[in-house]
């Protein structure tokens, strides 16, 4: 008596059983089926964006007013015409801002100089207010020291000590070096200072640069004044 044949490899699936079935797998996908493929979005060109810029230009408030004529100066550039501000300017983006008044001033109790302060101040000076220095700072690059030392109110410190008058914006350095290695500064006025060395040594800062001084002082030691030197070689003939 014969058995019926039997495999031990599993069934198929009964989707693969019909002949329809056999046929799609024979006859592989269709691209009728298969939706047609979406065009891929063109990248769009990336967004080109102006470059900040800033230009202090420094122009006296009689020009402003009309009174008379004459040149402005760009930050530490020097005299500049309107074409080649603009030549600066090209491509950028520009901001207005408020005109800032050198010639004013402002005093606060705190210890801290405020931004208003150190912008006058920088603006004034044009650079680190060390001698010789040709170190250009900005707000977070050079120390506003007080040349006259701060007191705290509570220690009997008087109001208004930190202010336009009372500003020095120095590399961390030469702060170090007044605070600790006996040098002195004095504020002679706005945007100008006096620096004297523990060897006697003594020069004039002013934005214009620095100018060296003798010093004139009295018998106890005092300074009193200054004698600046004179490029001209003078001669008095007393006779």
């Amino acid at each position: 008596m014969c058995r019926p044949w039997t495999s031990s490899a599993p069934a198929r699936s009964s989707s693969w059983q019909t002949p329809h079935a056999a046929a799609r797998f024979l006859d592989g996908p269709t691209t009728d089926s298969e939706p047609d493929p979406q065009p891929e979005p063109e990248a769009s060109p990336p967004k080109w964006r102006r470059k900040r810029a800033e230009i202090v230009v420094h122009i006296a408030a009689e020009v402003l007013a009309g009174q008379c004529d004459g040149v402005t100066r760009v930050g530490a550039i020097g005299p500049q015409l309107l074409e080649q501000v603009t030549d600066l300017l090209r491509g950028r983006e520009v901001t207005v801002q408020p005109v800032i008044d050198l010639n004013v001033g402002r005093a606060v109790n705190g210890y801290e100089h405020p931004t208003t302060v150190k912008k006058r101040t920088e603006l004034r000076t044009t650079r680190d207010v060390s001698p010789h220095s040709t170190r250009h700072g900005g707000l977070s690059r050079l120390d506003h020291d007080h040349p006259v030392p701060y007191v705290p109110p509570d220690e009997g410190g008087p109001p208004g000590q930190t202010g336009d008058h009372n500003d020095a914006p120095v590399g961390r350095t030469d702060h170090r070096a007044k605070t600790h290695l006996g040098y002195q500064v004095k504020q002679l006025g706005l945007g100008a200072y006096r620096w004297e060395t523990p060897h006697g040594l003594a020069r004039i800062v002013t934005g214009q640069g620095t100018r060296r001084i003798q010093l004139l002082k009295t018998t106890d030691g005092t300074t009193i004044g200054e004698l600046y030197d004179t490029p001209y070689n003078l001669q008095i003939d007393f006779n």
